[in-house]
């Protein structure tokens, strides 16, 4: 399976310029979506370790940018 950058599959998301550089380096293993379209889980590969509060803030960002008004 192909992987692709997390910057490619998330070209529209505005973050900070370190976490840009961050992400940079990821890649994307699998979307997936609940049934009921009620959360996705995004299964990533990074070489270097992401802090947890990094990951709260992207979830953040990914939540309130690209599905704004949803819970």
């Amino acid at each position: 399976m192909k992987m692709k950058g997390f910057l490619e599959v998330f070209p529209g998301l505005h973050m900070t310029e370190q976490m840009t550089e961050l992400m940079g380096l990821v890649e994307v293993e699998k979307v997936s979506m609940s049934r009921d379209r009620s959360s996705i889980r995004i299964s990533v590969v990074s070489p270097r370790l992401i802090h947890r509060k990094n990951i709260m803030d992207l979830e953040r960002g990914i939540r309130d940018q690209l599905f704004p008004g949803k819970r």
